[in-house]
């Protein structure tokens, strides 16, 4: 019996590889320049990183670092919400990859989110209503 063909992974993913999951839900393009990233290495340690967003979803967000992040690291987020004050939410990297000068990670959220308090409603797929 052959195994099933290979869906090609839905646009804005990351690249097909053996290292890095496909996930499960849409994404939009949603830049912003400047988030607050913590994250927490074994033992307890906190380290605050530069970060920019490229894209989110229900489950996750997309963002570069100057960072490598190991998947499976444990991330606080801190994302500007549509009312000015800030979202706090956990993530987990799923993966990271080096592109362009930069390390390009995805990010799992750990905790329930609601976009519409992030994402203008004109942004959103049909697949995130």
């Amino acid at each position: 019996m052959s195994s099933p063909e290979p869906q090609p992974a839905p646009e804005g993913d990351p690249p097909a590889s053996a290292d890095i999951p496909v996930r499960g839900h849409n994404r939009v393009p949603w830049m912003r320049d400047a988030i607050e990233l913590a994250v927490e290495h074994p033992g307890g340690t906190r380290v605050s990183l530069p970060a920019a967003t490229f894209d989110i979803g229900r489950n996750g967000l997309g963002l570069t670092t100057q960072t490598f992040l190991h998947a499976g690291t444990i991330t606080n987020i801190r994302l500007p919400g549509l009312d000015g004050n800030m979202i706090s939410t956990r993530g987990e990297v799923r993966w990271c990859s080096y592109q362009d000068g930069l390390h390009q990670c995805g990010i799992q959220f750990l905790d329930d989110v609601r976009l519409d308090r992030i994402v203008p409603r004109e942004l959103w797929t049909e697949a995130m209503l």
